[in-house]
């Protein structure tokens, strides 16, 4: 007499295709709810608590420039992070001749295909070393890299005097290595 049931090994392996299936499934389901959004204010001490002890740089683009990327040598790092970002912000730096202007950044090879950079900050040791100004859609954003805050200003003009100051620098070598 022949009893129909399962055999242990096909017992085994329907288990191990949903545990497969499940696992899936929920990395998919967690990493888009993990997604922590965040200010630019936010990014110093976001780029504190990563601790890098190597030089790197992060960048936002795409079309939209809607992904993140922390690169660092031959290691690349993708966070999940969302920052308020959006085609319509300039960046601006001060050029060779002293100046002040808006800043328009190359187009890279990211994910094997060229894409546009919006923002880029170079980073030493997990600290950025760029002093940008960042318009935002209200706002203008001084990115101050000695002391790894970020200043708002109302206006452009506020901004670059602010640039501009001296004192935004360590007045000794204490000041520049403290953490």
């Amino acid at each position: 007499m022949r009893i129909n049931a399962f055999s242990l090994i096909e017992l085994i392996v329907v288990i191990l295709l949903l545990g497969v299936m499940y696992s899936l499934v929920l990395t998919n389901f967690k990493s888009k709810k993990d997604v922590k959004v965040m200010s630019f204010k936010e990014l110093p001490s976001y780029l504190q608590k990563l601790d890098l002890d190597i030089d790197g740089v992060f960048l936002i683009y795409g079309n939209k420039c809607n992904k993140e990327k922390l690169l660092s040598g031959e290691n690349q790092y993708q966070d999940n992070i969302d920052l308020p970002f959006n085609k319509s912000f300039k960046t601006y730096k001060m050029n060779n001749f002293e100046i002040i202007k808006e800043f328009d950044y190359d187009d890279m090879v990211l994910d094997k295909k060229e894409q546009h950079v919006c923002f880029k900050l170079n980073l030493r040791k997990g600290k950025f070393v760029d002093k940008i100004i960042l318009k935002t859609a209200s706002k203008y954003l001084l990115f101050v890299p000695f002391f790894q805050t970020i200043k708002t200003f109302d206006s452009l003009l506020g901004a670059q005097k602010a640039y501009l100051q001296t004192d935004l620098y360590p007045k000794n070598t204490d000041d520049y290595y403290k953490k």
